[in-house]
């Protein structure tokens, strides 16, 4: 039969679509050891002179589940500080979390991921302690260079992790212009429980899908940052998280109204007013203009984004879409 223009251009249209949903379910470059892929496959950091390096997955040695979301933050808060470091680059989260509980030794992590140090650490958290130790491999030696122990009160447990990364960039030799010790050093909230709400939030968030169960598990989410503000108001990171909420709901279906739009872009909006440096916001506002049909405007997002946080994999991917 006859097949129009405009009938072609839909059709190339649902392709690109295609490919990125693909992408997005897990059957891109992510995959590619799940597959049994050689190493040599995977493409290593840019070779640039930086210092590559991965933060695996924190090990919960506490032996209790609701520890967990404590121990996802604290490997996800490690790699946003490193990734800051200009001189650094840093596997994104994505990528080390298929080796979470793996039984591989830390060379042949370090061979897949492409990267010359290695960051593992253990957390026990209990009576109100934690207590975390973290091990810094020079994979180009086989040879820890430096490990440390780490112990606070739960309630100085947000300074604790500047300790930690701060320790990591010393232990590499590196130094930081004011720019970059400012934003290693930079928190969103000063108040312990207010963070342990926002992880759990966070922990449910990551684990979703688009199942039919899934807007009940969404709005368990939504209590938990609902709760974290309640305990610091000015809480930029579970402010955006209740807009990334909104935004689930359209995104999986489950209420493709303009309304949820609206609220996704208020939330968004005021935790940039807290915290203009939030990438992820400017990345749910970038999905918000490029599904109204708004490509420059996403476009102007996501390259915020990127610049804010160069370690953004999900942002940079939706800038190429855009």
């Amino acid at each position: 039969q006859r097949v129009s223009g405009i009938e072609l251009v839909i059709v190339a249209g649902l392709l690109v679509v295609a490919g990125t949903v693909l992408s997005r379910v897990g059957l891109g470059r992510e995959a590619t050891f799940e597959s049994g892929e050689s190493a040599a496959a995977v493409p290593g950091p840019p070779e640039d002179g930086r210092v590559s390096l991965a933060v695996l997955p924190f090990e919960n040695l506490s032996l209790d589940p609701r520890n967990d979301p404590f121990c996802r933050g604290m490997t996800a808060s490690l790699i946003t500080k490193l990734s800051r470091v200009s001189t650094l680059f840093v596997t994104n989260r994505t990528s080390v979390e298929r080796f979470r509980g793996t039984e591989l030794d830390a060379m042949d992590i370090g061979r897949q991921l492409g990267v010359r140090y290695l960051v593992e650490g253990e957390v026990q958290n209990a009576e109100g302690r934690v207590h975390i130790s973290v091990r810094l491999t020079d994979l180009s030696t086989g040879f820890s260079q430096w490990s440390d122990d780490f112990q606070e009160e739960f309630v100085g447990v947000i300074p604790l992790q500047d300790s930690v990364a701060l320790e990591i960039v010393r232990e590499l030799g590196i130094h930081l212009n004011s720019q970059e010790a400012e934003s290693l050093r930079r928190r969103y909230t000063e108040n312990s429980a207010a963070y342990d709400a926002y992880l759990n939030g966070w922990a449910i968030i990551s684990d979703l899908h688009g199942a039919r169960d899934e807007p009940e598990k969404l709005e368990l989410a939504r209590e938990q940052y609902e709760r974290a503000i309640a305990l610091d108001s000015t809480y930029a990171l579970a402010i955006a998280g209740i807009g990334h909420i909104e935004w689930a709901y359209w995104w999986f279906r489950f209420d493709r109204s303009e309304e949820r739009l609206r609220l996704s872009e208020r939330w968004m909006t005021r935790a940039l007013d807290l915290d203009p440096h939030l990438s992820e916001a400017h990345t749910t506002l970038g999905d918000i203009l490029v599904v109204r049909g708004d490509f420059p405007g996403g476009i102007v997002e996501y390259r915020e984004a990127v610049r804010l946080d160069p370690n953004n994999w999900y942002a940079w991917e939706e800038l190429a879409f855009a």
